[in-house]
């Protein structure tokens, strides 16, 4: 955001200047090879497109683990590796070894305010079967109207996306970050 001021009537302006910084972006290359002989195009017609979807699927899968938990060590660095280097950022369970409605509320809350409108979930399909049991009532969900509905519905508004490279709950003791 833009810095503010409250300037006296018939006064000048305060520099209020913004100060701009150039990221630094580390680019990294990932590559995949099929080696294959003209001899097998001219066998096989469709080797090529069979190959081809082979390699999307393979870098659609790699895009989806590094982006999770990648080390950023010749690779892109996960979400969940920069969380575990800065802890201040990461919020602890409430009672070590479970996962409940308070948890729930507890991450919503530490999201700053300017960043809620464009925030969403990111947790595993395990973690969301939990999430499903949560309720205030006594049945049903405290988040969702129709659990038979299809995919993950959004929570506090905010979309909902599952990966398999999310960890589970397992409900050990201790902290792990689950969503």
């Amino acid at each position: 955001g833009t810095a503010w001021s409250y300037d006296g009537e018939g006064t000048a302006v305060s520099d209020d200047a913004v100060t701009f910084s150039q990221p630094t972006v580390t680019a990294y290359a990932a590559r995949s090879f099929i080696p294959f002989s003209y001899e097998i195009e001219m066998d096989y017609p469709s080797f090529e497109n069979e190959m081809r979807r082979l390699i999307t699927q393979g870098y659609l899968d790699l895009l989806a683990v590094q982006t999770v938990t990648g080390s950023g060590s010749s690779q892109p660095r996960g979400i969940l590796t920069a969380l575990d280097a800065n802890t201040n950022v990461e919020v602890v369970v409430t009672t070590d070894g479970a996962f409940g409605l308070v948890d729930v509320h507890a991450a919503w809350k530490a999201v700053p305010e300017r960043f809620r409108s464009r925030a969403s979930w990111l947790f595993s399909t395990d973690v969301d079967n939990e999430i499903d049991t949560f309720s205030t009532s006594g049945r049903g969900s405290a988040f969702r109207q129709d659990l038979a509905m299809s995919g993950a519905a959004p929570i506090k508004g905010r979309p909902v996306y599952l990966t398999d490279y999310m960890p589970s709950f397992t409900g050990t003791t201790g902290a792990s970050n689950i969503l």
